[in-house]
C-alpha cells in the first residue's frame, strides 16, 4: 500500500473551514497521515532527524496550505530549511528521500480566472510556485499537477461534496486530470459499501447497488470512448 504524507502549513488551522472541511474528507475517504507544522513547531522538542525519518518513510507527500502573497506561509520554508540537507550535501539522505511522488493542495481565496496571462494577476499558478516544482526535481521527486481549491466560502454544498470526493482522489491515487480514473475510484469507493452498514430498506438496497452498477457500465462505455478519440 502506498504511504501518503499530506504536510498542512496553516497558521490557524483550526479556524480554517476549508482545511478542517479537507482533513474530515481525506481521514473519511483516505487512508493518508497528516502533519500540521505549526503545531509541530509548538513543540520545544523537536527533533530534525525524526522529521526527515518521517518524510523517509512515505512514497507520496502533498504540501497543503493557503496561498499568502503568491506563496506558501513561512512556516513550510522554515520546515523545508530545517530538514533538508544544506546545497543537498548530504548524498545518503538525498537517495533515502528520492522517488516519491509530490502534489500541491493550495487554497485560494480569489477567482480561478485572475491566475492566467491576460488575467488579473497576470500569471498562472504553476508559475507562481514553480519553486516547488524546482525542488522536486532537485529531491528526486515526481511533482503532480496542483490541486487548486478556489473561494471555497462561496462554494454551494454540491460543490463541496464534489471537491471533497476529487480531493480525497488526488491524495489517495495522486490523479487529478482523468476522468476515467476518478470515476473508478468513486465506483470503488462505492462498491466497499456493504449492505450491513446501509440505513435502507431492501427496495432501495436494491436501487443502490443497481445505480453501482449502471455506474460501473457507464465508466466503461466512457473509457472505450476515450480509447476512440485519442486515435483520431
Amino acid at each position: 500500500m502506498v504511504k501518503t504524507l499530506v504536510v498542512i502549513a496553516h497558521p490557524e488551522l483550526d479556524s480554517s473551514m476549508s482545511q478542517q472541511f479537507l482533513i474530515e474528507s481525506g481521514m473519511h475517504w483516505s487512508n493518508v497521515d497528516y502533519l500540521d507544522l505549526t503545531d509541530l513547531y509548538s513543540l520545544e522538542d523537536m527533533v530534525i532527524t525524526d522529521e526527515r525519518n518521517r518524510l523517509i518513510k512515505y512514497d507520496r507527500v502533498f504540501f497543503q496550505f493557503p496561498l499568502y502573497w503568491y506563496q506558501a506561509p513561512a512556516v513550510l520554508k522554515q520546515w523545508l530549511d530545517d530538514i533538508l540537507p544544506l546545497n543537498f550535501e548530504d548524498t545518503e539522505l538525498m537517495h533515502a528521500l528520492s522517488g516519491k511522488d509530490f502534489g500541491l493542495i493550495v487554497t485560494i481565496g480569489r477567482k480561478e480566472e485572475h491566475f492566467q496571462s491576460g488575467g488579473q494577476e497576470q500569471r498562472t499558478l504553476s508559475e507562481m510556485l514553480s519553486p516547488f516544482e524546482m525542488l522536486a526535481r532537485s529531491l528526486g521527486w515526481n511533482f503532480l499537477p496542483i490541486f487548486n481549491i478556489h473561494q471555497f466560502e462561496f462554494m454551494s454544498e454540491e460543490e463541496k461534496m464534489t471537491l471533497m470526493m476529487r480531493y480525497a482522489c488526488y491524495i489517495e491515487t495522486g490523479n487529478k486530470t482523468s476522468e476515467s480514473l476518478y470515476h473508478q475510484y468513486i465506483i470503488k469507493k462505492l462498491q466497499t459499501i456493504d449492505d450491513a452498514s446501509m440505513t435502507l430498506d431492501a427496495e432501495n438496497k436494491m436501487v443502490f447497488h443497481l445505480f453501482v452498477e449502471t455506474l460501473q457500465e457507464q465508466s466503461e462505455e466512457f473509457n472505450e470512448l476515450m480509447t476512440i478519440t485519442e486515435k483520431w
